[in-house]
C-alpha cells in the first residue's frame, strides 16, 4: 500500500502480511480504464517483477512469482501490444475483445505482488515517488523511467548470474 505524506512531500510505501484466503480476478473491471492508465499499470507490473526478481532480498518462491509474472506479461506484449502500439490501435484494449489481455495483466499483478510482498521493490519505486508526487506522472511510467540505468547496474555490479537473469 502506498500513502501520500504531504508533510515529507513524498509518497511511501507501507508494509503489509496480510494475504487473502481467497481472491477473484474479473478483467472485466478493467475495461473502463483509459488507455495512459492501462499502459502505466503494465510498466509497474514489469517493475514489480523485475526489481523483486533482483533485490538482495529475493527467495526461490518470489523469483518463480517474478517469473510467472514476467511470463504472463510477455503474453501481454507479444499477444495484444506490440504490434497495435506501432499502428496507433490501442482503443481496441477498452473493448469486450479486451477480455485475454486483461486476464494476463490481472495473472500478471497477482504474480508480481507474490513477488514484491517477499523480496520487496527496489531504487526505482523508491525514486518513483517523488516524481508521481511532484509532476503527477503515473506510478508505472515513473518507476520505469529509471529500469532501463536500474538494469545497467544491476548487470555490472551483480555478477554472472544476474547478468544471466537480465539477459
Amino acid at each position: 500500500s502506498i500513502i501520500t505524506d504531504h508533510i515529507q512531500q513524498t509518497k511511501v510505501s507501507i508494509p503489509t502480511r496480510v494475504f487473502p484466503r481467497a481472491s477473484f480476478i474479473d478483467p472485466r473491471y478493467q475495461l473502463h480504464l483509459p488507455i495512459a492508465l492501462t499502459l502505466s499499470m503494465f510498466l509497474d507490473i514489469l517493475c514489480h517483477a523485475v526489481e523483486s526478481l533482483l533485490t538482495v532480498k529475493a527467495t526461490d518462491l518470489s523469483r518463480e512469482a517474478s517469473f510467472k509474472a514476467l511470463d504472463h506479461l510477455g503474453v501481454c506484449w507479444r499477444d495484444h501490444l506490440k504490434d497495435k502500439i506501432t499502428v496507433r490501435r490501442l482503443p481496441e484494449l477498452s473493448s469486450d475483445n479486451a477480455i485475454p489481455f486483461r486476464l494476463q495483466m490481472s495473472y500478471a499483478s497477482v504474480y508480481a505482488g507474490i513477488a514484491i510482498t517477499i523480496a520487496g521493490t527496489s531504487i526505482c519505486h523508491g525514486l518513483s515517488y517523488k516524481l508521481t508526487y511532484y509532476t503527477g506522472m503515473t506510478h508505472g511510467k515513473a518507476c520505469a523511467v529509471f529500469l532501463i540505468e536500474y538494469l545497467k547496474l544491476c548487470k555490472e555490479q551483480g555478477g554472472e548470474e544476474t547478468a544471466d537473469v537480465i539477459d
